[in-house]
């Protein structure tokens, strides 16, 4: 986690505390503008379903359907309306 934030920093995105809730990690990037975007970093310990090959600072983004599993996989963890929601969204595309 201290190598993702050291380079959203080396980016020139400031960061808030990163705090760990359960198996995951989340803090806000703040951009020079002061738009906040809260990132939550999680591992789950099974294969990516699909790979898409993109990447985000050395960060390989999961697909869709990856996404949607994982987001599955929160609902058990904690229980946030936004989670439901996320779902709702993903699943329409």
């Amino acid at each position: 986690m201290d190598d993702i934030v050291a380079s959203l920093h080396t980016s020139g995105i400031q960061t808030s505390q990163v705090y760990k809730i359960h198996d995951r990690y989340t803090f806000d990037a703040i951009g020079d503008d002061s738009t906040v975007c809260k990132l939550d970093f999680c591992h789950y310990g099974f294969l990516r379903l699909e790979r898409t090959g993109k990447k985000f600072m050395g960060i390989e983004i999961d697909s869709i359907r990856d996404i949607l599993t994982n987001k599955w996989c929160t609902i058990f963890d904690r229980n946030e309306p936004k989670d439901i929601l996320d779902i709702a969204c993903l699943t329409r595309k």
